[in-house]
């Protein structure tokens, strides 16, 4: 039996600037390095391996710094070994010439494989050669202990979704005749899965970087023995990645309305987080949201703000049959076009939207 501590995707030296400001990102991944050493502290704690399924690094440049604070993490473990297995974003060339402490392995494109007598174990592993260069071995390809319990540390995308096939895509079933198959690529934790006659998991990334990965993710800890596993996730987040819809019941007349109501919204969500308000529903002619104040008045209540205007203003679309003006015209002509299709269809939404945004623009609105 072993107990071991699965990590992926820490995607360390990212940019982060897709979201947030130069001096926002510049906090977050002296967070992610925080993160990577609480997560090597546990591991110091009560982990007999660790396992690391590719993208520890976002790319090929690795700062200084960086490289200082992994090699401490793993120079804390006081001997236990760390195996990893190189993915997209650090394929194998990457660490070539990076030295990570005598107790850290790094499988190459071509596969590996490493026996530790002492717990009985078997770790298979591959990395990517290059950005789009998966591992030049399968799963179904490496030998396996007949004594120990096996595992494989891959990384690589089991979700079947458009673009997987770039990403060294995955099946349960590749997983049979390994106890665990300790897994990286997919930023969000999808549970303990059993499939294929084994158990793997994807821990999900320990520092989200974007509004897609949420909370984010944390790591796989527990015991991994033959025919068996007993494990768990544990988050690790120092903050998560929050997006909040807000749309009242009456027409927004003014900021100040719009302003307690993503002010309540943000703080329950709890302190710390990185937000975006997404501001929906009508609002009353002539008003318009303004969203740099709003933006301003909720900066001290979160990380990082980002604010959205999606309402629309709420319009007379009647139109006196007599009125010959161009504004009448237009709407009974789309009214006429929207009718032509059947409720709630997509060509009736479309023709709707298109009569909002015209009568919009006549009006000096948000459609000019």
């Amino acid at each position: 039996m072993a107990r071991i501590l699965h990590i992926a995707d820490l995607h360390l030296d990212a940019p982060l600037t897709a979201n947030l400001t130069l001096k926002e990102a510049a906090v977050r991944r002296s967070e992610q390095l925080e993160t990577f050493s609480r997560i090597m502290a546990a591991a110091a704690d009560r982990a007999d391996v660790v396992l690391i399924a590719g993208d520890l690094f976002d790319g090929e440049n690795v700062r200084r710094e960086t490289l200082s604070v992994i090699r401490r993490g793993f120079g804390s473990l006081g001997g236990i070994p760390v195996f990893i297995s190189p993915g997209n974003h650090d394929p194998y060339p990457v660490y070539e010439n990076l030295e990570l402490g005598e107790n850290v392995w790094v499988f190459p494109a071509e596969g590996g494989v490493c026996d530790l007598e002492e717990h009985r174990l078997r770790i298979c592993g591959a990395g990517f050669a290059s950005r789009h260069g998966a591992p030049r071995i399968t799963p179904s390809e490496f030998e396996k202990h007949e004594d120990y319990t096996n595992i494989l540390l891959l990384h690589g995308d089991i979700s079947g979704a458009p673009g997987s096939e770039r990403y060294n895509p995955l099946s349960a079933s590749d997983f049979r005749g390994f106890d665990y198959a300790a897994l990286g690529h997919i930023h969000r934790h999808g549970g303990i899965n059993e499939g294929g006659g084994s158990v793997w998991a994807y821990p999900g990334i320990p520092e989200p970087g974007g509004f897609d990965e949420g909370e984010g993710g944390g790591y796989i800890f527990g015991d991994v023995t033959r025919g068996a596993a007993s494990l768990e996730h544990v988050p690790t987040a120092k903050r998560g990645y929050r997006v909040y819809e807000l749309s009242q019941d009456e027409p927004a007349a003014d900021n100040e309305s719009l302003i307690s109501l993503a002010s309540s919204r943000v703080m329950s969500g709890g302190e710390g987080g990185i937000v975006r308000i997404i501001l929906k529903g009508r609002t009353k002619s002539g008003f318009r949201p303004d969203v740099g104040l709003i933006k301003d008045r909720l900066s001290g209540l979160c990380f990082s703000v980002d604010v959205k205007d999606e309402t629309e203003p709420e319009l007379d679309l009647t139109a006196d049959e007599n009125d010959g003006g161009l504004r009448a015209v237009y709407i009974r002509i789309m009214r006429k076009k929207a009718l032509a299709f059947p409720a709630g269809s997509r060509e009736r939404k479309t023709a709707e939207r298109a009569l909002r945004l015209g009568v919009e623009a006549m009006e000096g609105g948000k459609g000019a």
